[in-house]
């Protein structure tokens, strides 16, 4: 495959900080740049090259990337077959290929390995162990020459002697050396397949008081800087990282651009390095320290020399290696004919070169002794020996004070990313993401560029594809990517490379994975200096993706937390908190900004849950709120607030008027009906408005006058509105009142029953005495059932006082009958909350048994309405009533919205006609049809009929004109206290049946 355009070289690395990686990086930069070609990294660990069954355009890079590097361990089967398949190169570095015919470039792992282990043999060493990570390519090269160096020189292979590790760093060769320890040191030298593993090794050796050769002689591999600094020096294999993805690259490129096939395996040589650890004394190369035999002459000889000292571990260097060699050698030939020394600066100059890839001590040590031991075979006179000496001075301080102020600014370096890291990490932690993603805390690193993209999510069958969320640039106008979206194959776009390769030397472009968890989120792409993006322990674009990650997982978190903190969880509306909100928004948009806020409380919705459970309860109100919404708009704002209650705020340019235009737009929305499990159902809603004034500017203040005015409206009846006045807040004040008052009353014993009798009339006899409660106000004297019966239904109080009523009914009756009235009942109002509590009959049953009264003397009366409520739990109690006895009356039949199906199911024995249709009965026509058809239905059921609210001798003949059984009113008698109604029941007229309706009438006055 050849590309005529500068190609573009993807590298799948596991890490993408360290000394390895920043070495190898630094490699393939160096080639890349100078044939004009741009890098980009992948950091492999965690990164999701393609979703499973992927198509080609869901393939990281696939279309972006001319070529690929892959160093160390890499297997990704899907990933490899499909670049093949397209003729797109694979070049291993590090590590074997994973399919057949592959290229692979690795450095020399046998003859340098061979090459230690025959050493420690020939210090006497027969019980040789090797420690290191057999999972990777390169330890298993290097155990197959440890063994067969053991082999070669006839020793046996002791398998307990291989102590396999799960990596290859320090933390697992301290492990190593604790087991060491713990097999009792079965062997006199160690072989570690890396420094680090050996450095690790010997950390544990010193800590058990062990010496390092005398005791147990030890080998590494790869020459990081530490192995020369530590003590002893660690002996140790020389590769070049750098040198081997150097020699990678420049393979790639030779394929991509001029058609040369790919070697299948191609070895970069190493050097095995003798320090003292294995128990040698000299750290240096003595051969370069004597003058070549093959130099024309000394300058010459000391150049070649001191070159070899430059690329004695840079095998793909010539002369270029360190051109001031030359320079350095002509002017100590003037220095020792007299000509004068250089300053300072041209001192530093001739040292610069080799410094810039020279900092260890090894190489500053041995640069030193062949400079001096060249120099000191010259044949000078004395004067030029004294000469030559002063130069060689300079060039010692010179070198050393240049060496050590760039290990100043080194440290310096160090200290400056971590001070910048600290601020990222400070950054990150309160960072918090969104729509428009501010990457602004890399200015703290020497990034040039980078871009946030994040996975999106799959719509409508398109691909997933990454969205550029947030930019950086360290230059204001360079980006060029931001809200932008790529297919995977397609990042990075060929933008970025061009925009890595204008910004200079040394810069690669790495993508890292964002994760959170185990989710995939997306990428973090850095276009920095190798020095900078891949430092050790200090803070790389790895640390920075981890720390994305983990603000990006804490944001959705936070979102989610509001959310359920402001979203009702069922409808997905806003709740009360986030109504709250939006109210202090609109109140602060100014006077100019007119609305209103809508109370809604749904009518009879407790029949729904009873009826159909809760599951159908929940899914109509869902649907309730999606009507809402839409009859709403996007201009205002639904709500609820809990159970069946929703709020509504709208804009009102005209005050009332759009107010309850929006009022009639809910009511429609909620007239058509709604289907849950195949049945149709009806529901409406009770609505009170409020409209935004100075007076209840606060949100608390709007929302409380539209519930009180809801309140009023549901007074009214179903589906009935009210806006608010403010004469309504002084009554919902004075309910407020009441409520805290009747629980005082039921202590104190305020309440008292009065009786109303009931006449039948057939024969003129009183029947029964309707209990009616009455409240003796300490203050505001007797008041009206009218005012806190309501109240105390609403606030649970209906059946602590529906007992008192009870209990006080039946010891009335009980003294009747001791005192020698006439065989009547007593009819006690019961709420339809109390009559389906649990224990009701039980109550009542106690109570006959307590006050020895039979169950004929005990008669309840229930509102028609309450009938709707649970019918089957309604029917199975009030057959239960019936066994028991006790007769059960309809009060205020003709009112309720019960159908005249259920009477045939209710077991009742009594209808009472509500004095609503009795008071225009004389003069009413419709009035009359409705009492005459209920007394028929009636008959027709076996059920007695009783009218309420006589007060006219017309009422009364007509009544019994059409054949009802008993009245009762205040022509008859009004409510007596216990004793009055005592006498009234005594001296009863049993004659009044026979008389005239006039004369019936005076009688039954004289009676009272």
């Amino acid at each position: 495959m050849q590309t005529k355009r500068a190609p573009v070289i993807g590298v799948l690395t596991p890490f993408t900080g360290g000394f390895y990686y920043g070495a190898a990086m630094a490699g393939i930069e160096r080639v890349a740049e100078a044939r004009g070609a741009t890098v980009v990294a992948l950091q492999t660990t965690g990164l999701e090259l393609a979703t499973a069954e992927a198509t080609d355009d869901q393939y990281l890079g696939l279309d972006s990337i001319d070529g690929w590097l892959a160093v160390n361990q890499f297997e990704a089967p899907a990933f490899t077959a499909r670049i093949r398949a397209r003729g797109v190169p694979l070049v291993y570095v590090n590590s074997r290929s994973e399919a057949p015919g592959g290229s692979s470039i690795l450095p020399d792992n046998h003859t340098s390995m061979r090459a230690a282990v025959r050493h420690l043999i020939e210090h006497g060493h027969r019980n040789i162990a090797f420690a290191g990570f057999l999972g990777q390519v390169d330890l298993r090269e290097r155990y197959e020459a440890y063994v067969a160096a053991l082999r070669e020189a006839g020793l046996e292979i002791d398998p307990a002697l291989l102590f396999e590790s799960q990596a290859n760093f320090e933390l697992e060769g301290e492990e190593l050396g604790q087991r060491i320890l713990a097999a009792g040191l079965p062997c006199t030298a160690i072989v570690a397949g890396t420094d680090r593993l050996a450095l690790g090794i010997l950390s544990q050796l010193r800590n058990a008081g062990l010496s390092v050769p005398k005791d147990l002689a030890l080998v590494g591999f790869d020459d990081i800087e530490q192995a020369q600094l530590v003590d002893p020096p660690l002996t140790t294999v020389r590769q070049n990282f750098a040198l081997v993805t150097a020699t990678a690259t420049a393979t790639l490129l030779d394929h991509l651009l001029g058609g040369t096939p790919l070697p299948l395996v191609l070895r970069v040589p190493t050097t095995f390095v003798r320090r003292q650890s294995c128990g040698c004394r000299a750290e240096y190369d003595p051969s370069l320290s004597l003058p070549s035999a093959g130099a024309a002459d000394a300058e010459e000889d000391l150049a070649a020399a001191l070159r070899a000292v430059a690329t004695r571990d840079r095998l793909d260097e010539g002369p270029q290696a360190w051109p001031g060699a030359r320079a350095m050698a002509a002017w100590l030939r003037r220095v020792e004919r007299g000509e004068p020394a250089l300053d300072d600066q041209d001192l530093n100059a001739l040292w610069s070169d080799f410094l810039e890839g020279h900092r260890d001590a090894a190489s500053i040590d041995q640069v030193l002794t062949v400079l001096e031991g060249h120099v000191r075979t010259w044949p000078v006179d004395v004067r030029g020996g004294r000469a030559l000496a002063s130069a060689l001075r300079q060039l010692r301080v010179a070198l050393i004070r240049n060496w050590r102020r760039l290990e100043i600014e080194r440290n310096r370096f160090y200290e400056s990313v971590a001070e910048a890291n600290a601020k990222i990490n400070h950054a990150l932690a309160s960072w918090r993401p969104h729509a428009g993603m501010d990457l602004s805390w890399l200015r703290w690193t020497r990034a040039s560029y980078a871009c946030l993209a994040l996975w999106t999510e799959p719509v409508d069958g398109a691909p997933r594809s990454l969205e550029v969320v947030g930019e950086y640039a360290a230059e204001a106008g360079t980006e060029c990517l931001r809200g932008s979206s790529h297919l995977p194959s397609h990042f990075p776009p060929r933008r970025i490379g061009e925009l890595v390769s204008g910004l200079g030397k040394r810069h690669v472009f790495t993508m890292v994975p964002v994760k959170s968890g185990t989710r995939d989120r997306g990428l973090l792409a850095i276009a920095a200096p190798i020095e900078v993006e891949l430092l050790d322990r200090v803070g790389n674009a790895g640390d920075w993706a981890a720390q994305v990650g983990t603000a990006l997982e804490r944001a959705e978190i936070d979102q989610q937390l509001r959310k359920n903190a402001f979203q009702d969880a069922l409808t997905g509306l806003p709740n009360r908190a986030l109504l709250m909100e939006r109210l202090e928004t609109f109140a602060l948009e100014g006077p100019e900004r007119s609305f209103a806020v809508l109370f809604l409380d749904l009518d009879d919705f407790k029949k729904i849950n009873d009826s159909k459970g809760h599951s159908a309860g929940d899914q109509l109100l869902v649907a309730i709120a999606g009507r809402l919404e839409r009859a709403v708009g996007a201009a205002g704002v639904v709500a609820r607030l809990g159970g069946d209650e929703f709020a509504v705020v709208v804009p009102c340019a005209e005050g009332t008027r759009d107010a309850l235009a929006q009022v009639g737009a809910l009511q429609t929305a909620l007239r058509a009906p709604f289907v849950l499990d195949g049945d149709v159902v009806f529901i409406s809603c009770s609505i009170g408005v409020a409209l935004a004034t100075k007076e209840n500017a606060s949100p608390a203040a709007l929302l409380r006058d539209a519930d009180t005015a809801m309140y009023r409206a549901k007074l009214e009846g179903p589906g009935h509105w009210e806006v608010f006045r403010h004469g309504m807040h002084t009554q919902a004040v004075e309910r407020l009142r009441l409520d805290s008052r009747l629980r005082q009353a039921l202590e104190r014993e305020e309440f008292a029953l009065v009786y109303q009798p009931i006449i039948a009339l057939a024969d003129g006899r009183p029947l029964s005495a309707e209990a009616l409660i009455r409240w003796h106000h300490p203050e505001q004297g007797l008041v009206s059932p009218a005012r806190f019966l309501a109240v105390a239904e609403e606030v649970g109080l209906s059946i602590p006082i529906g007992k008192w009523a009870l209990a006080t009914a039946c010891r009335a009756a009980k003294s009747w009958q001791r005192e020698g009235a006439p065989p009547v009942y007593v009819s006690v109002n019961v709420a339809a909350e109390h009559l389906l509590s649990p224990g009701f009959v039980d109550l009542v049953e106690s109570l006959l048994v307590e006050n020895g009264l039979s169950p004929h003397a005990l008669g309840l009366e229930l509102v028609e309405r309450s009938l709707a409520h649970e019918r089957d739990l309604t029917i199975r109690v009030l057959g239960r009533l019936q066994d028991l006895g006790v007769r059960v009356a309809i009060d205020d039949f003709g009112t309720g919205y019960s159908s005249l199906s259920y009477l045939k199911d209710f077991p009742v024995s009594v209808l009472k006609i509500d004095r609503s249709f009795v008071h225009g009965l004389a003069s009413d026509s419709r009035d009359s049809a409705i009492v005459h058809a209920i007394i028929t239905m009636a008959r027709g059921l076996g059920l007695g009929v009783v009218a309420e609210g006589i007060e006219t001798e017309q009422q009364l003949e007509a009544l019994e004109a059409q054949g009802c059984d008993a009245v009762q009113g205040y022509l008859l008698s009004r409510p007596l206290e216990l004793a009055a109604c005592r006498t009234f029941l005594a001296n009863e007229q049993p004659t009044v049946a026979r008389q005239s309706p006039s004369q019936r009438a005076a009688a039954l006055r004289l009676v009272q």
